[in-house]
């Protein structure tokens, strides 16, 4: 009475011997294993097929019975038992570690080995609502989304949850206003040495990267190496260059990538050269 249909459970395979007119049934030999090749060596009628837990088992009942006056049948096999006591697994694509400052399209993967075949995977985003997975989604909005998913075997195994992560930025930090500060200003001239001292820079999602500040003095034309300081980008010991026009800024990237630009302030011309008096 075996079944090749998966089951999730160990099985008792029950062997009935018929002897017809004959002189009576009197043992019933039997082995299990998954090759269909042991030699029966057990008596009794009832089969029990196990299966450990986390495996799959894949298993043959060898079998025959003897009458009383010792004629032997010969050995006969059962149908293939299928035993499926392994959870599926779900990986998880589309968005790896760190921030991102685009959308990002998930994938989730089921496999279920050799075992009875993935039925179902679920997800949630953010402790949301479960759904059950189609097709890849995209997350497309500013977040540091929680993802939890898990998948459901054809027998019933289920998955432990698992739990990914995907941080997405594309807002670009705020920069304040560059100033201006230690040089003498007259006007619309510029002279001394000074810092370019830029403005608090804020990112409330990924962050500041610190290490990516850099200042222009000619509106943008060139970008130099900055430095950070407590809030803001800065560089110091600017001297001016007679005639050179000023018009600076400062400007970070995030931790995603994106780059936030103070407002330029300036508009100043270097005025270095001393009155001549007659």
């Amino acid at each position: 009475n075996s079944s090749t249909d998966w089951t999730a459970t160990n099985q008792t395979i029950t062997l009935n011997c018929d002897d017809g007119t004959g002189a009576g049934c009197k043992n019933t030999y039997y082995c299990i294993d998954e090759t269909d090749t042991c030699t029966p060596n057990l008596i009794g009628t009832n089969a029990n097929v196990t299966c450990t837990s986390g495996n799959i088992c894949l298993q043959y009942v060898r079998y025959f019975s003897q009458d009383n006056v010792d004629n032997n049948e010969s050995v006969n096999t059962s149908e293939q038992t299928r035993i499926d006591k392994e959870n599926p697994t779900t990986t998880f694509s589309g968005c790896t570690a760190g921030w991102h400052n685009t959308d990002k399209e998930i994938t989730l993967n089921c496999d279920d080995g050799s075992g009875s075949s993935c039925d179902a995977t679920t997800y949630r985003i953010d402790s949301g609502a479960w759904e059950t997975y189609s097709v890849p989604f995209t997350l497309n909005t500013d977040g540091n989304f929680q993802i939890d998913y898990n998948s459901i075997d054809a027998v019933g195994n289920q998955e432990t949850i698992k739990t990914s992560y995907c941080a997405i930025d594309k807002t670009a930090p705020s920069v304040q206003a560059t100033t201006f500060s230690g040089f003498t200003i007259f006007g619309a001239f510029i002279n001394g040495v000074g810092t370019i001292l830029g403005g608090v820079a804020t990112d409330i999602l990924s962050g500041i990267d610190q290490a990516t500040c850099e200042y222009t003095i000619n509106g943008g034309g060139d970008w130099l190496t900055a430095f950070w300081d407590t809030d803001h980008c800065q560089v110091t010991n600017v001297t001016i260059v007679d005639g050179q026009d000023y018009n600076a800024s400062t400007r970070v990237d995030d931790n995603a990538g994106n780059t936030g630009t103070g407002a330029y302030t300036g508009n100043y011309t270097g005025d270095t050269t001393p009155p001549t008096t007659d």
